[in-house]
């Protein structure tokens, strides 16, 4: 069984922000699989279970604050022994350092700054696959708290939804043990979001 972690933070308020990437992109794979969420209290998560390829994947969205995203993770790993987090946890979530609306996988690494992937490292170590969103930098000036904080323009809205479809493309092909690199934002897409920065 695969164990899929999107990361972001709690509350209505950051639904469409930058650092709910990792929650909207499981959001987009549960619909995509028919999937429904349930809230584990005991887990502190909502989980929902799908099938990829007739495999079990567990999807799972932690509801403590992003800092302490290790907690849920480490329950609901104490909750599922089966799932090895070297070879079956994959966590997905935004990235300031990556392109937007760019996908990239990694094996194990540090935290680049991310206060969720820290705290996972903290209760678990850094051995797990990561999937990072691109979300790109804020422009000189804006303080970066508040730019992951914020809501995506609509001018990025293409190139975010063309990277929540790849996420699910890359966990599938992880899924079924494929080797597929990961594909680059729509140099058109990119060109629109450039323009509108300028």
């Amino acid at each position: 069984m695969k164990l899929i972690v999107g990361l972001g933070n709690i509350g209505t308020q950051y639904q469409k922000t930058r650092h709910n990437a990792g929650f909207m992109a499981l959001d987009r794979m549960a619909t995509a699989h028919a999937g429904q969420w349930v809230v584990k209290k005991n887990l502190e998560a909502h989980v929902c279970e799908i099938t990829i390829h007739t495999e079990k994947v567990l999807l799972v969205k932690p509801q403590t604050n992003m800092n302490d995203s290790g907690r849920a993770v480490q329950k609901v790993l104490a909750d599922n022994p089966q799932i090895d987090p070297k070879r079956d946890l994959v966590v997905v979530y935004d990235d300031v350092e990556t392109t937007l609306g760019v996908v990239k996988k990694k094996e194990g690494g540090s935290a680049g700054g991310h206060n969720g992937i820290r705290s996972i490292i903290a209760y678990i170590g850094d051995s797990f696959w990561r999937i990072k969103i691109g979300v790109g930098r804020p422009i000189p000036g804006v303080d970066m708290s508040d730019y992951v904080l914020a809501a995506f323009m609509s001018a990025e809205w293409p190139a975010l939804e063309r990277a929540f479809e790849e996420v699910g493309v890359v966990v599938s092909s992880m899924v079924s043990g494929e080797v597929r690199a990961v594909s680059q934002v729509d140099p058109k897409i990119q060109a629109k979001i450039k323009a509108l920065a300028d």
